[in-house]
């Protein structure tokens, strides 16, 4: 919608040192690594806060490992569709959408009744923002890939 057609024909053109990256890659590059940083950082306090869930819900340690794993592999999954979602409503919608739904699916996390709504309230908080991942530049995310 706002991004100009993309030529299926057109080649990419790697980059293949830091002075081919504009100076705006960057700036969105290290927003998004400390949105990542956070998202990390949920994600160990959820581990954290497991321990009020096992009081709350009867979970034991193997159930707790279980919806961890359970979250990461859906949202894995997830998170590689809202990919192709971004490349069709465009980057900065995605991104304003995700920073948006991220803390109301952390904020449910503290009200939600049962085990299924902490799973999917963790989930669908978890894909919103690993999400960021997308919204910089693709050369430039190959490029860091290989280092």
């Amino acid at each position: 919608m706002n991004q100009p057609p993309i030529n299926q024909n057109a080649k990419k053109q790697e980059i293949l040192s830091l002075s081919q990256i504009p100076a705006s890659s960057y700036k969105i590059f290290f927003i998004c690594l400390i949105g990542v940083t956070f998202a990390n950082l949920d994600h160990s306090i959820f581990i954290l806060v497991s321990e009020k869930f096992q009081e709350d819900f009867g979970w034991n340690l193997t159930d707790v490992g279980w919806y961890v794993a359970i979250t990461f592999f859906i949202s894995g999954i997830l998170c590689t569709q809202v990919g192709v979602l971004t490349d069709r409503i465009g980057r900065k919608k995605s991104l304003l959408i995700s920073t948006f739904l991220t803390p109301i699916f952390v904020g449910f996390l503290a009200i939600a009744p049962n085990t299924l709504s902490v799973l999917i309230a963790r989930t669908l908080g978890f894909t919103a923002a690993g999400t960021v991942s997308h919204y910089t530049d693709h050369g430039y995310r190959v490029f860091s890939t290989k280092i």
